[in-house]
């Protein structure tokens, strides 16, 4: 069947965890979507509302920033990225945070980790059904220029917030009749022009890789578009958008936990807000 409702989740690191917030009162509503899609933190945290976790989502937020060593510098040279995804993806989820890996896999669900593919700097997305699925999560949240390219299937993937940061133009594409945007800016935000030395890093990162480093090199103006378009479709009711109504101040890589739980509750708060006007958009 045709999916009838996709849901859409920005990222951006530690504001990631507005999303999950939002995520949790989603599940509580009874909030249910034929896919899924998650560009880096939204992939991450969109697996569990797959799965119907509310309560991971939040010990997400508060694992995450009592791991001392899952953001450190030193990652890069020995863990390929300053985020230790091994921990993330492969210990925490066998372990400390298990995760419902049968109750995902068996979910009508589809679910679409968001990358960018460094040989061509085009979106890739990866499904939940690829054998490959678990690299491809690991590439939607691999910051360049901080991360190495996570290598599938011959090709090198980074994160997709570079040419797909709100991931709801597949949707669009399709035409699914209804399309719930999750942001984790507020309304109006704008990104300032790269910083010189993230332009510097990026043409020593990916200067054999041409195509990337133009899309990496316009990631600002990419992003300012897509807001764009976003308010625009949101203002002309064609998608649904959960902003947050108080602008985040947490960085990419904030582990300060009560800033956290605050955005978390934040997120939550918001939906709850926004409850009548999406059960209005979703009946039309």
């Amino acid at each position: 069947m045709a999916p009838k409702i996709a849901l859409c989740i920005q990222g951006g690191g530690a504001r990631g965890a507005y999303a999950a917030g939002v995520l949790r009162e989603l599940l509580r509503e009874g909030f249910r979507a034929d896919e899924v899609y998650g560009t880096s933190a939204g992939a991450l945290l969109g697996v569990d509302f797959v799965t119907g976790d509310e309560e991971r989502l939040l010990k997400m937020v508060t694992v995450l920033s009592d791991a001392h060593g899952f953001i450190r510098p030193s990652n890069y040279w020995k863990k390929g990225s300053i985020f230790d995804f091994h921990y993330l993806l492969e210990e925490m989820p066998k372990k400390q945070l298990p995760f419902k890996q049968e109750i995902f896999d068996r979910s009508p669900t589809n679910f679409f980790a968001v990358s960018t593919s460094v040989s061509s700097g085009k979106v890739a997305y990866f499904s939940k059904n690829d054998t490959d699925f678990l690299a491809g999560l690991s590439s939607s949240a691999s910051l360049p220029p901080y991360s190495h390219p996570i290598e599938i299937g011959g090709d090198g993937y980074l994160d997709g917030g570079v040419v797909e940061p709100i991931p709801f133009h597949r949707a669009l594409e399709e035409n699914v009749p209804y399309i719930v945007v999750i942001s984790t800016r507020a309304k109006g935000y704008r990104k300032s022009p790269m910083s010189t030395l993230n332009r510097r890093l990026g043409k020593r990162s990916y200067h054999n890789h041409p195509e990337f480093l133009e899309a990496y090199l316009q990631t600002s103006i990419t992003y300012n578009h897509h807001c764009d378009e976003m308010d625009r479709l949101a203002e002309a009711g064609r998608i649904f958008v959960i902003y947050p109504s108080v602008p985040p101040k947490v960085s990419v890589t904030c582990q300060n936990r009560k800033k956290l739980l605050d955005l978390c509750q934040a997120g939550e708060d918001d939906t709850k807000n926004q409850e009548i006007a999406l059960r209005t958009y979703l009946s039309k």
